[in-house]
């Protein structure tokens, strides 16, 4: 059959865990990272008594949720000191989205680059400020992975909770 040397066998072993270590410890530490904000945001829907129809967790560093039963809205912005927000929608009267774009130009081509999307809750009381929900911030990230429509997604939500009668 084949005749393979013990040396060219061990090498070959040693490089292909050389290669899929690497990847592994990524995927352990990435898995972990997920579990925590998962947890963290469980907790403070524990420790608040809600539990969130709609959630949405994205690019490991933001989280939203929304109990519509409750009109309360809970996000989290994952760095060093992840303290969630909890907004009371029966405070705020309106939702806009917000994006920001920035001009390049490069000889005769110019590009408009979007380096902010938002959300802006506006306070029924003028006195008090309004809160703006980051979903994408140009200066983290360089590229997009569909938070405009995210960003749509969760205006819609939050515009019908704010519009339904009750609690």
């Amino acid at each position: 059959m084949f005749d393979i040397e013990p040396v060219s066998l061990g090498v070959s072993i040693l490089l292909v865990i050389g290669f899929i270590a690497p990847l592994y410890i990524y995927k352990r530490k990435q898995s972990k990272k997920a579990s925590y904000q998962k947890n963290l945001f469980n907790e403070t829907e524990k420790t608040l008594g809600l539990t969130c129809d709609v959630k949405d967790f994205w690019r490991d560093y933001y989280a939203i949720g929304l109990d519509s039963d409750h009109k309360m809205l809970v996000y989290i912005k994952f760095e060093q000191e992840s303290l969630p927000q909890v907004f009371d929608l029966r405070n705020y009267d309106s939702i806009t989205q917000i994006q920001r774009h920035e001009e390049i130009k490069t000889g005769n081509i110019r590009k408009e680059i979007t380096n902010f999307i938002g959300l802006k809750l506006n306070v029924q009381n003028s006195n008090q400020k309004e809160t703006i929900l980051e979903f994408y911030d140009g200066d983290l990230f360089s590229d997009h992975q569909g938070e405009g429509p995210l960003a749509a997604k969760w205006k819609d939500l939050i515009k019908q909770s704010m519009q339904k009668k009750g609690k």
